[in-house]
């Protein structure tokens, strides 16, 4: 049983490192406007194609780049420390209200709620609820 296995994967070994016996062992076919590659010449217009020289890519080498160039980049890109105590303190109040306005939205549209609506103004009213609480978790708000 291992002697068959071990002939197996001989045999494959061999299979896929040789190559092929015939320069020309593929073929491109173009048959119903369509192009088929395939190891025997069929019905249609078939070419002779050789797929070792199909991939002509060559990449070009990575750039290396110098811990002096590096840091000279590094150098030219603005800090986000940079930027004054004034405006974070400016963007955290902003933050607050636009979150505090959220709330009380939410709290108008609850209350709407509570007081009874139809069925198209119960459709409006949960979809502006939908939206509104999507806007408080984008905002981070807690």
């Amino acid at each position: 049983m291992v002697k068959q296995y071990c002939i197996g994967a001989g045999l494959f070994l061999l299979l896929a490192t040789t190559e092929p016996l015939a320069d020309n062992a593929f073929y491109r076919c173009t048959v119903d406007g369509r192009i088929i590659l395939t190891d025997r010449p069929g019905s249609g217009d078939c070419q002779p194609f050789a797929a070792s020289t199909s991939n002509t890519f060559k990449s070009e080498p990575a750039k290396t780049v110098t811990r002096s160039e590096h840091m000279a980049k590094a150098e030219r890109r603005p800090k986000a420390a940079e930027s004054s105590g004034d405006s974070t303190a400016t963007e955290r109040q902003k933050a607050k209200q636009r979150c505090e306005q959220i709330d009380q939205r939410l709290n108008e549209i609850a209350e709407k709620m509570r007081r009874g609506y139809t069925v198209r103004q119960g459709e409006a009213l949960r979809v502006q609820r939908e939206r509104l609480e999507a806007s408080r978790r984008i905002a981070h708000c807690r």
